[in-house]
């Protein structure tokens, strides 16, 4: 596919893509976080699994590379694409995300 071309899909179809692919990171977070809480409760004094910190590389550039496809979609002409923001928002528990996904 060329970057210039006329490779068009919808948006949603984007939108549920990246969708599933922060749910593998957010998982792989959620076993990194319990990882290494277990690992810092036993006392143990080696570090943690190479396994583990390739994980944290792997999901900080994950992270990054859809802030990037983010920032992407913002810049493309979508002003006549308007959403819900209620709808947008339900089921964030974090109001640093909440309140952000409410600026224009």
């Amino acid at each position: 596919m060329s970057a210039a071309g006329d490779d068009r899909i919808p948006l949603a179809s984007v939108l549920s893509n990246t969708a599933q692919l922060l749910e593998v990171l957010s998982d792989k977070a959620a076993e990194i976080d319990e990882a290494v809480g277990d690992w810092l409760v036993s006392g143990d004094g080696t570090r943690p699994p190479l396994a583990l910190l390739q994980d944290v590389d792997l999901m900080r550039q994950s992270v990054d590379c859809l802030r990037i496809l983010t920032a992407n979609l913002a810049r493309q002409d979508l002003e006549d694409c308007n959403i819900s923001v209620v709808e947008a928002v339900d089921g964030i528990y974090l109001e640093s995300i909440r309140s952000g996904c409410r600026r224009i």
